[in-house]
């Protein structure tokens, strides 16, 4: 699985759990670590909290996140992440 593919999960999942659309980039960092070796990330991070970073900011850039503060808080907008947040939403309600 490529990083940001695994960052799109990761994203889904935890605002999922929170029923919402929001996570915090601590939140982030604890569950990629926990998944990282489930998903079969490619061993391109040598330091993940760069690599998680700048996925971060490409996401933001293909306009699916945007920073809510400087304290670490993001929210998902649109985009692929987006579509998979409210198919997962639309999952839980059947």
């Amino acid at each position: 699985m490529r990083w940001i593919d695994a960052m799109r999960k990761a994203i889904t999942d935890l605002c999922s759990a929170k029923s919402g659309k929001s996570f915090s980039r601590q939140d982030l960092l604890q569950y990629l670590e926990q998944i990282k070796h489930d998903a079969h990330v490619s061993p391109e991070a040598k330091t993940p909290e760069e690599t998680m970073s700048y996925y971060l900011q490409k996401l933001r850039d293909k306009g699916e996140v945007e920073f809510v503060d400087y304290r670490g808080h993001y929210k998902v907008i649109g985009g692929t992440l987006a579509l998979m947040l409210s198919e997962r939403e639309r999952g839980k309600r059947r």
